[in-house]
């Protein structure tokens, strides 16, 4: 299951959000849940709405998250190399 989330704002909720992934799920004694989430993509709220007392809205998601990012492979390496560097100087 999926579900996307926006910070609160004056307003009712921000003009960006994240698309979460249910990756785990416990049903309390009490019968409340507690759930455990992903992120997996952002999005821009296109148009705000509310259905049986909930806010909802239209979304467009951001380019670069659907499209993949194209300097990845050198942000992860770049990355790797910093965290190596900042181990070795603090050990």
């Amino acid at each position: 299951q999926r579900f996307g989330m926006c910070l609160p704002s004056e307003d009712g909720f921000a003009d960006t959000g994240t698309m979460l992934f249910i990756d785990r799920f416990d049903q309390l004694p009490d019968g409340r849940s507690l759930i455990g989430t992903k992120g997996v993509s952002r999005f821009q709220v296109i148009e705000r709405s509310m259905l049986d007392g909930y806010s909802t809205a239209l979304i467009r998601p951001f380019d670069e998250d659907t499209e993949g990012f194209p300097g990845s492979s050198t942000f992860h390496r770049e990355a790797l190399a910093l965290h190596r560097g900042a181990q070795s100087f603090l050990n």
